[in-house]
């Protein structure tokens, strides 16, 4: 068992991954609503603690993953039905986020090369990314 969570851990943990109290929510089995209020000012049950705290856990891995690849483009996702993992696209971004601090590494979206048509310059893209 780990600590127990303040609402303001709830709330700056769920945030800094991306996470919405919708998502949470759906992941316990509660309303979006009990988990907004857990973030405001009540307890925050020692289970969905304990699941946030794993969660933080996996994320960290996530971004020491991206760290290790030191890859010179991360690819995220642009709207949920593009990521992977049962986990949000905003979940990923916030992992490229973090990593791209330590690998100076371009985030792009994962999407097909013909929606960067006409944006090369701006971008910075090669002929070859393009």
């Amino acid at each position: 068992m780990t600590s127990m969570m303040t609402p303001a851990e709830l709330k700056a943990c769920r945030e800094s991954m991306g996470l919405s109290d919708r998502w949470l929510g759906l992941r316990w089995g509660v309303k979006e609503h009990t988990v907004h209020n857990w973030g405001r000012n009540r307890i925050v049950p020692q289970e969905y603690a304990d699941d946030l705290w794993a969660l933080q856990d996996l994320w960290t891995e996530q971004v020491k993953k991206l760290i290790k690849e030191d890859a010179d483009v991360i690819l995220v996702p642009r709207v949920n039905s593009q990521a992977d993992g049962g986990f949000p696209a905003d979940w990923w971004r916030s992992i490229a986020w973090a990593a791209q601090k330590y690998t100076g590494a371009r985030i792009r979206y994962t999407i097909d090369e013909t929606d960067y048509t006409g944006y090369e310059d701006e971008l910075g893209l090669t002929d070859d990314e393009a």
